[in-house]
């Protein structure tokens, strides 16, 4: 791979896998915002049939307009989150505002545990979260990933690879199959 995909990748550096959080889970972060609305928008429709009924249809289109602001509002987030596995680092990207990327990032060197855990939420959906631990004990979690049980399995063979080897320059043995599959 001779074209870096991010900034602040290694010359050797390969990407396993990148993805996005689940919709799901940004929805079940941000659910006090959606409870919050439907208690406005009860409030003012309450308010409006009772005094203002002639305004009802104007107070129902405001009220669809700000659910569809709030559903892009999801989404737009969703898009700007990105979850990158490499061949050196597990990193979370996270953008803010128009140029400024700032992102989270653990070494395989560094890593010492990965735990899968499943959500309520996530077991109807299909995604998970995956909890990151290094060596001094920092949490880093992802949360949201689809497969996060494969993604766990994987990074327990990494760091049984370096525990090994005291490296992580040769991974061919422990290229999973889906990866392999499309390479």
């Amino acid at each position: 791979m001779n074209e870096k995909i991010f900034e602040g990748q290694y010359r050797d550096e390969k990407i396993l896998l990148r993805t996005h959080p689940h919709i799901g889970v940004l929805f079940w972060q941000k659910i006090h915002l959606f409870f919050v609305y439907s208690v406005i928008i009860a409030l003012n429709l309450l308010v409006v049939s009772f005094w203002w009924w002639q305004y009802i249809w104007i107070c129902i289109a405001v009220n669809c307009i700000l659910l569809g602001v709030y559903i892009w509002y999801l989404f737009f987030i969703k898009n700007r989150t990105r979850y990158t596995f490499t061949s050196r680092r597990c990193i979370c990207f996270v953008r803010k505002g128009l140029l400024k990327t700032s992102y989270r990032e653990i070494h395989l060197t560094e890593l010492r545990q990965a735990i899968p855990k499943r959500q309520i939420l996530g077991s109807v959906l299909g995604y998970g979260i995956l909890i990151l631990i290094d060596k001094e004990d920092q949490k880093i979690f992802y949360p949201g990933i689809k497969e996060h049980k494969h993604v766990a399995r994987y990074l327990a063979r990494i760091i049984d690879y370096i525990k090994i080897h005291g490296h992580t320059d040769n991974f061919s043995a422990y290229v999973p199959k889906k990866i392999r599959k499309h390479t």
